[in-house]
């Protein structure tokens, strides 16, 4: 579930450094933001910094190892949840 949500976020702050860079002259234009456009690509780079970390994180498949039938050579490796 993070994962999609991490894509959604990524492709947000992406829109919002466009706009930063596209729409120089609105964001000036908005009361609280601004006199500070530098707020506005901060906001970005935390936006895709957050959807990176909900993306590539997560949980990891443990491995465990496959023996031969006498038990003493690894023959693979199976994947468990």
């Amino acid at each position: 579930m993070a994962k999609p949500i991490g894509l959604i976020l990524i492709v947000a702050g992406f829109a919002v450094l466009v706009a930063n860079f596209l729409l120089k002259n609105f964001i000036a234009s908005l009361p609280y933001i601004g006199s500070k456009p530098m707020y506005v690509l901060i906001a970005g780079v935390v936006l895709i910094a957050i959807g990176l970390a909900l993306t590539m994180g997560g949980k990891r498949e443990k491995e465990v190892p496959i023996y031969d039938k006498k038990g003493k050579n690894v023959v693979g490796y199976r994947r468990t949840k």
